[in-house]
């Protein structure tokens, strides 16, 4: 008796350190690519908002952006900016930048900032989907909500 008490004590331990485990490496997985998604839009922002020097652009798009959304950011047919969805930023933006993650997909996050324009304020949000390549995180998509007029 004391032996299957025993057994279901050790199963019922293991199985608490499994599920503590899986979601703390969940966790650290969507921190870290909060964190890199944080840091892409930090300094995206900052060098799109002045000169646009396509090469730094470039650059900074290959460190954090997949092939594939590159592809579709150089379309051109796409005459605004993916991933600010629109055609001018400024660097103020940066200030009220927040990454949100979706609790449905731990794949897709928000990229959320506002601005005053004419005294209104103009809230943006961005919904992304982000991958692991190679060790890092890169975007991947941008996923829309909504049709562009």
């Amino acid at each position: 008796m004391n032996n299957i008490v025993f057994k279901k004590t050790l199963i019922t331990i293991g199985c608490f350190f499994l599920t503590y485990f899986l979601y703390s490496q969940d966790t650290i997985c969507k921190s870290e690519a909060k964190k890199t998604l944080k840091e892409f839009y930090t300094i995206y922002l900052k060098e799109t908002s002045y000169t646009y020097d396509e090469n730094k652009i470039n650059r900074i798009l290959n460190k954090y952006c997949t092939l594939k959304l590159i592809k579709q950011i150089n379309n051109p047919d796409i005459d605004w900016d993916l991933l600010i969805d629109g055609q001018f930023c400024e660097e103020s933006w940066i200030k009220t930048l927040e990454i949100a993650t979706d609790t449905s997909c731990s794949n897709v996050f928000y990229v959320k900032f506002y601005y005053y324009r004419e005294n209104k304020k103009i809230n943006k949000e961005i919904k992304l989907y982000v991958i692991k390549e190679n060790n890092t995180y890169k975007i991947d998509k941008v996923l829309f909500n909504h049709k562009r007029k």
